[in-house]
């Protein structure tokens, strides 16, 4: 896919629509956004990193921290563009890290998994995940539009 058609926020949309198809699929938050940002590049990569996201689940090994798309986002983000020595500044990765972080939290209210589910029922409606279509979709959503401004993809 051409970078101006996959940046297009319709196609964003159905990358974040496709990731939560792969959730209710069985993968976990983690691994859905793996798969479809691996998808969205047109890349594979390597089975190590997408071993890893797996124990991001709920919040990393079931513990309710950090959200496992959050989480996952930053990860893929940092995989593209973080260093591979000391020398090297990281402060753009750190930069849009932070970027991710700050947007999933400004929209979900939260980035720990604990705290998102425990509001669920209120804000989403009953049942524990019913705010995991929205945190993969803003998962989604903030790691593929940060990629096209930064001209990651």
């Amino acid at each position: 896919m051409q970078r101006a058609n996959l940046c297009a926020d319709e196609v964003i949309q159905t990358y974040a629509d496709e990731a939560f198809r792969l959730f209710k699929d069985g993968y976990y938050c983690s691994e859905a956004v793996t798969i479809t940002y691996e998808k969205a590049l047109g890349v594979e990569f390597p089975d190590e990193l997408k071993k890893a996201m797996t124990a991001l689940v709920e919040g990393i090994g079931a513990t309710g921290c950090i959200c496992g798309a959050l989480n996952a986002s930053v990860i893929l983000l940092s995989s593209r563009i973080g260093r591979t020595d000391n020398i090297t500044s990281p402060a753009r990765t750190e930069k849009l890290s932070a970027e991710i972080m700050k947007g999933f939290k400004q929209e979900m209210g939260a980035t720990c998994c604990r705290t998102i589910k425990k509001s669920s029922s209120k804000a989403f409606g009953i049942g524990q995940y019913r705010s995991c279509r929205r945190c993969i979709d803003t998962a989604v959503k903030l790691l593929l539009n940060i990629s096209c401004r930064e001209n990651i993809i």
